[in-house]
């Protein structure tokens, strides 16, 4: 293969990297970026020194795969197996539809900014509150953290959204921001709509 093959690879798929293999066997990820500017006409094993060890085992579990891409700054990204042996490619793409199929996006519910002391910090006293209103915890994502605080973003569905807030109040957590939708239809979900519009259409 040539260099200008890989270009044209590129920009047909839309990719920032291109895995490169031999007979199974993962060489590495060929990077845009690093073949900018170089002749089109070269051979790409004469490129070997550019490629670059990322990739995720085919048991990685989501998280880790958009960790790993966020970290190389890549879309796309390579799968193998325990034995070193090329499965697939992951593309930002698949990973993106897997987090807005979890219950914290899918879901119709509300949803609670709050913060606590880092210290005094309960999930399962948080659970416990909610479930006392007949309510259900679809997913919680910490968003900040330090030393002293911790801010979390719950999404819940509950009867009795207001006392929900109202207790954990009580229980000396702060409500930064909370978000009762009309038919179960909150603000959150508006947004989540226009994300996929934005990524899938």
């Amino acid at each position: 293969m040539k260099l200008l093959d890989a270009n044209n690879a590129f920009l047909k798929m839309n990719v920032s990297h291109l895995p490169v293999v031999q007979e199974d066997i993962f060489l590495g990820m060929l990077s845009r970026d690093s073949i900018k500017g170089l002749n089109e006409t070269s051979l790409l094993e004469n490129y070997v020194s550019h490629l670059e060890p990322i990739f995720v085992r085919e048991t990685a579990h989501w998280m880790e795969v958009l960790h790993v891409m966020q970290e190389n700054s890549c879309n796309h990204i390579a799968v193998l197996n325990d034995l070193g042996t090329f499965i697939q490619v992951h593309h930002l793409k698949d990973v993106l539809e897997h987090l807005l199929s979890t219950p914290l996006i899918s879901q119709k519910g509300n949803v609670l900014v709050i913060a606590a002391d880092a210290t005094d910090f309960s999930l399962s006293q948080i659970t416990q509150i909610v479930e006392a209103h007949q309510g259900t915890i679809l997913g919680v994502l910490v968003e900040n953290q330090d030393p002293s605080t911790v801010q979390i973003c719950i999404k819940l569905q509950t009867p009795d959204f207001n006392n929900t807030c109202l207790s954990l109040r009580r229980y000396g957590y702060d409500i930064l921001s909370s978000k009762a939708g009309k038919n179960g239809y909150s603000e959150f979900e508006t947004q989540i709509d226009y994300l996929k519009k934005y990524i899938f259409n």
